[in-house]
Formats: structure tokens, C-alpha cells, sequence
């Protein structure tokens, strides 16, 4: 496989996750531009309920524009958006980060959790208070306390003195 010779300059487009802020990507801009090349960060209309991943993948199509030697990063949700984008233009590669990858065909509804979704679609559940205490064996509690003693002993660290 022939990558680019050392020192051409690309065109990194960044499409942000869900939020769909370039803001995102405010850190890695001004490092891909000191290294020579061409950083784009997208803004994706993520408060509006009407767009959707084809209008996403439009605005980000068009911030392209005629440019070449096309990397495409993806974070988060953008992972949706970034096969639709390389589908309608040339790109060099696709860079995922920590980004949700879809099967062919899925959607983005299909990866709401039932949590998430019932968050959407009626009042949120509320809280017992007796649930923040509690934790699995081995993980720490809501509130970052270790539900209990971590060599297996029964007996605390006060009662150890």
C-alpha cells in the first residue's frame, strides 16, 4: 500500500460526535495546521430534531468542497456520518475515534439505550436516595467511596489498629 510521500499536505475534515460543536476538535486544529496541514472542523446542526445523519453528511460533504487527499476523523457518533460522507466523495481514510461504527444498514436509533430513550420519551425516573450508596462488588459508589474493604477482610481500617 502506498501512503503519501512525507511532507504533502492533507485535509483532515473533523466530525464531531453528537453535540455536533466543532468546538470539539479545539485542541487538534491548531496541531494539524502547524504540521502543514489543512484542518476542518465541522459544526453539525446537533440541536436541531430535524436534521439527521443525511444532512449531516451534506455539511460535511460541502465543507469538502473540491479539496483532495481527504482524511475523514469521526468521533463518537460522527462514526455514522463519516461512511455516508465517504460515500459520496473521494477520501484518503477514515479515522475513527472511540467513535460508534454502525453495521450496514443499522441506525443511530437502533444505539439508543432503553435508558437514553425513555429519558426522551416521557419524565425522567427519579432517584432513590438509597440507590447512591449502593454499588457493585468491587466498583466504587455513586458517590466515589468504595462500598467496602478491598483485601477481602471483613474488618475495616479503623478496627485494624
Amino acid at each position: 500500500m502506498n501512503g503519501p510521500s512525507p511532507g504533502s499536505r492533507r485535509t483532515f475534515v473533523l466530525i464531531p460526535g453528537a453535540g455536533g460543536t466543532a468546538w470539539y476538535w479545539h485542541r487538534i486544529v491548531p496541531l494539524l495546521r502547524e504540521a502543514g496541514h489543512a484542518a476542518i472542523a465541522v459544526d453539525l446542526p446537533g440541536d436541531d430534531p430535524a436534521a439527521g445523519l443525511p444532512e449531516y453528511a451534506d455539511l460535511v460533504t460541502s465543507a469538502i468542497g473540491n479539496r483532495g487527499d481527504v482524511v475523514l476523523v469521526a468521533q463518537s457518533l460522527g462514526g455514522f456520518t463519516a461512511p455516508l460522507v465517504a460515500a459520496k466523495v473521494p477520501v484518503a481514510a477514515l479515522v475513527f475515534v472511540n467513535a460508534m461504527i454502525p453495521r450496514p444498514g443499522e441506525t443511530t436509533s437502533r444505539r439508543r439505550s432503553p435508558r437514553r430513550a425513555s429519558r426522551t420519551s416521557g419524565p425522567r425516573p427519579t432517584r432513590r436516595s438509597s440507590r447512591a450508596a449502593t454499588s457493585a462488588p468491587g466498583r466504587p459508589s455513586r458517590s466515589g467511596r468504595w462500598p467496602g474493604p478491598m483485601t477481602g477482610s471483613s474488618r475495616s481500617a479503623s478496627s485494624r489498629r
